[in-house]
């Protein structure tokens, strides 16, 4: 036999693997929404336990969790339990007095970022405090419905200090502009409120949207896991970085920012909360550069 007679018979053997890999593939897939559409039937069982079920079953695959979730969505469950399931923070509460209400510390930046941000809110208006951190608490106490914090910069990238104070007072990012300074550079101020309205259905085929969330390390999370799924709902990786945990010094969570978009960006969001218990929203905002 001559080195390309041997050679072709490889080439056919490798062809014939690689369709058999892909009817192999497509059984799989057939497999698994059978197995989603199977559980999904149970509709007296809370999601995270079907999901349980589920991924005990199909051994965790990334694509079969993305298959779990549309079955879940098909389903048309209970509207309550999916809103559970992707809250960002408790956008309830708000007292009437509070609504449109901006607490922020008056300067140049921040009045102008007031300005950019208010236009969408009915009733806006300034409450100016003496410092940032008396603006969050502003918040937090319910006085204000929202206050300003610049979460980031060209130069610097995210700003972590501002970010803590997320942290401290459980508050969340709903929007976000750009600001120019006077150096060449520009800074993004954040709209921040105790939770994030869930946007309509409208705005959410229309839109691309910024979602900021962080995980704890000590779940032994997988990036690589991670990023698989996100690339099959579309998601698109902004940032990733790590932060020491304040009540723990030897661990560290990870912050992540992801640009999504339409039902692929809410599939991300399902998947994230059922799938990592130190799953925690920080923001869900229109994307101001799309």
């Amino acid at each position: 036999m001559t080195q390309k007679e041997k050679l072709d018979i490889l080439k056919d053997n490798l062809n014939e693997f690689g369709t058999r890999r892909e009817i192999s593939d497509r059984q799989r897939i057939l497999t698994l929404s059978e197995i989603a559409k199977t559980i999904c039937e149970n509709e007296e069982s809370d999601i995270a336990v079907l999901y349980s079920q589920f991924v005990k079953i199909s051994a965790d695959e990334p694509d079969g969790r993305m298959i779990f979730c549309k079955e879940l969505l098909q389903k048309r469950r209970s509207s309550v339990e999916f809103k559970r399931i992707i809250a960002v923070g408790d956008s309830d509460g708000v007292s009437a007095g509070a609504h449109g209400r901006i607490a922020y510390p008056k300067n140049k930046f921040n009045d102008e970022a007031f300005e950019r941000l208010s236009s969408g809110i009915r009733g806006a208006r300034a409450f100016h405090t003496p410092t940032i951190n008396g603006a969050c608490e502003q918040v937090a106490d319910g006085t204000c419905e929202f206050c300003i914090l610049p979460i980031e910069n060209s130069i610097e990238g995210k700003l972590f200090s501002f970010y803590s104070l997320l942290d401290r007072f459980e508050l969340k990012i709903c929007a976000a502009c750009d600001i120019d300074t006077d150096s060449d550079s520009h800074i993004r101020y954040a709209l921040i409120s105790r939770g994030c309205r869930e946007p309509s259905e409208r705005a959410l085929r229309s839109t691309h949207f910024i979602l900021d969330f962080s995980l704890l390390e000590t779940e032994n999370i997988s990036l690589k896991a991670l990023l698989e799924v996100a690339e099959l709902c579309g998601a698109e990786l902004l940032s990733i970085d790590t932060r020491p945990v304040p009540y723990d010094t030897q661990s560290k969570k990870f912050i992540l920012s992801f640009r999504i978009f339409g039902n692929q960006g809410l599939l991300f969001r399902i998947l994230l909360s059922l799938n990592y218990d130190s799953y925690s929203p920080i923001g869900f905002y229109p994307d101001v550069k799309k």
